[in-house]
């Protein structure tokens, strides 16, 4: 999609021309370190930018807002830069955890940061339609693509600690879900009522929404935004735009999802004759966990069934040895819960006793939501079986497009609950 919800680094530059010429100064600074792509460099920058604003108690200029919301571009950036690095086949074990606490740090700040510059937006008479479309976009975004931690989620192995753990888990991954479904269709409503439902914005916003139902596996609705995406820039821009590439690929990869071949292959013929380059039907799956109501059931793995009483007295006493080395008591230790990017994306383990394993399987789902095809997608057999004979008890929301039930196929994530300290 064009890329037309404005770079707030390039924004500043205009908005911030009638103050000093240190702020002038610190901003170019900004502008060139995001530019040169020397982000963290560019923090302490933006950081003073925005002291100086509120040194100045414009608490509602639009001033303020720009300068938070380019720190905010900042932090998003690192945080989506740490994200591409931890999806990547070379990462070195070494350097995963300090990477994750990049991509935890500023998933933090990037929430923290667009929060107040939306909430100062909203109260400010002069804001600008298309900032505070962006910013609205750039939040729903971070909340469904980071988890943060919660640092008193009980965790242990036993059934009533890891019901609690799963139903608090998947109330705090909906509300973060249902907020940004808010922020999105409010984005897509004040830039159709400022801009209309052909403009660039009001285009950009409803691709993204598009791509959030993807996400979260609303597969229906995500069809139809898509649909609805790609007629508007036919109209506008004609058939053989660019534009129309990314929406294609991502419909086509719902299509796929949802056993929908013969148009599938129409979209990727449609992508070659823009592209002039050739193309293969996506083989990558997608994640359908969120079509089940097992998706945040927990199962404990086969070594923590065989062993439970000797394996609770060992995490008690590891747990006091943390407790007493951290200088910490009670409640004020606590045990972290997991922490994400997003539920069908990557999970994170931070407790002190256990660990959650993901694993992967591979299905086909039928037109009653009942699995007919499963494969665990990993090499240990234990791990493998355990996973394929947990999926099999579960039940999918079935597909149902334009009135037809659809069968479904993707893979879902099988959470397996372990000892931390045995691995």
């Amino acid at each position: 999609m064009r890329q037309l919800l404005h770079t707030s680094l390039i924004f500043l530059l205009f908005t911030l021309s009638a103050f000093s010429q240190d702020l002038q100064s610190l901003n170019q600074k900004v502008a060139e370190l995001y530019q040169q792509g020397k982000f963290e460099e560019a923090i302490p920058f933006a950081e003073k930018v925005v002291k100086i604003q509120r040194e100045q108690k414009s608490d509602n200029s639009q001033n303020l807002v720009t300068a938070i919301e380019n720190l905010a571009q900042l932090k998003l950036t690192i945080y989506k830069s740490a994200m591409t690095e931890l999806s990547s086949p070379d990462l070195k074990p070494e350097k995963a955890r300090k990477i994750f606490e990049k991509l935890r740090e500023n998933g933090k700040d990037t929430e923290e940061i667009l929060r107040e510059a939306i909430n100062l937006a909203d109260n400010n008479g002069k804001s600008v339609p298309e900032q505070l479309i962006g910013m609205k976009n750039n939040l729903a975004w971070i909340l469904y693509k980071f988890f943060p931690n919660e640092a008193n989620l009980p965790v242990g192995f036993d059934k009533i600690k890891k019901d609690q753990f799963d139903s608090l888990n998947k109330t705090r991954f909906y509300e973060r879900i249902n907020e940004a479904e808010k922020l999105y269709t409010d984005a897509m409503q004040k830039s159709e009522s400022a801009f209309g439902n052909e403009s660039d914005i009001f285009l950009s916003t409803s691709f993204n929404l598009a791509e959030f139902e993807l996400s979260v596996s609303n597969f229906e609705n995500a069809i139809l935004q898509y649909e609805k995406c790609i007629g508007i820039v036919e109209k506008k821009y004609g058939k053989k735009s660019q534009d129309l590439v990314p929406p294609l690929e991502s419909y086509t990869k719902a299509l796929i999802a949802t056993n929908q071949n013969d148009l599938a292959l129409d979209a990727v013929s449609r992508i070659v004759q823009i592209t002039g380059k050739s193309m293969k039907i996506p083989k990558n799956l997608l994640n359908v966990s969120l079509r089940s109501d097992k998706a945040f059931v927990t199962t404990n793995a086969t070594t923590v069934q065989k062993g439970e009483q000797t394996n609770s007295d060992r995490v008690y006493m590891q747990r006091q040895s943390a407790i007493i080395t951290s200088g910490l008591s009670g409640a004020g230790f606590g045990s972290a819960s997991l922490s994400s990017s997003t539920y069908a994306n990557n999970y994170y383990s931070n407790t002190q006793s256990v660990k959650i394993l993901r694993i992967p399987v591979r299905v086909l789902i039928d037109e009653n939501g009942k699995p007919v095809e499963i494969e665990g997608l990993i090499d240990n057999k234990d791990l493998k079986t355990l996973a394929e004979n947990t999926v099999k008890e579960w039940t999918f929301r079935p597909i149902v497009i334009n009135g037809q039930a659809k069968k479904l196929s993707g893979y879902v994530e099988c959470l397996l609950l372990v000892e931390k300290f045995a691995n």
